[in-house]
């Protein structure tokens, strides 16, 4: 039995980096067994609706639409590791659209929520102005101070109630100074 556990529990890893004291054999097995978490990120830069679409016709461009992903692909493994982080210190889970409790969400899952997120964007005088209406959610709410933020990073809050703030009278004061 001691002997079959021995195998089972043996990992073959071939490697053309000698030195031990540079890279220890668990350190070595610990890198090689994240790449996993890498791999996973590079195949949601292969999905067709991602690539289907993209028209580019230089080299330089697609240089830079790939930089552009790359670091798409940061901001989402660090949306995904603040929240996992945070989560480790909190005794109720996060709850994700379809009622799923999650300690551990994707960041799939994460960005899914996100989406409530609506801006109110009102460009007036030269000047851009961003609101964030009353009605976002807790849930939504939670994810954004779990990452480390306050809703005030999408923009200014608006005063009053919602159900009293009429969107329709933004957009007419909006009408009248573009004119």
């Amino acid at each position: 039995m001691e002997r079959r556990l021995r195998l089972l529990s043996t990992f073959i890893l071939m490697t053309n980096r000698m030195d031990k004291s540079r890279l220890p054999d668990l350190e070595m097995l610990r890198s090689y067994k994240g790449q996993s978490a890498a791999e996973t990120r590079f195949r949601l830069l292969k999905e067709e609706q991602m690539i289907d679409a993209v028209f580019v016709k230089t080299p330089e461009k697609i240089e830079a639409l790939g930089i552009v992903y790359v670091m798409a692909l940061l901001i989402y493994g660090m949306l995904e590791y603040r929240i996992r982080k945070e989560m480790k210190s909190q005794e109720k889970p996060l709850i994700l659209k379809g009622n799923r409790k999650l300690f551990e969400p994707t960041g799939r899952a994460l960005l899914e929520q996100l989406q409530d997120i609506r801006l109110i964007v009102i460009r007036q005088g030269g000047k851009t102005h961003r609101y964030l209406p009353d009605n976002i959610g807790d849930r939504t709410k939670r994810i954004v101070h779990l990452a480390g933020y306050d809703m005030s990073i999408f923009g200014s809050k608006i005063k009053g109630k919602p159900e009293k703030m009429s969107a329709r009278i933004m957009f007419s004061t909006f009408l009248k100074n573009e004119s």
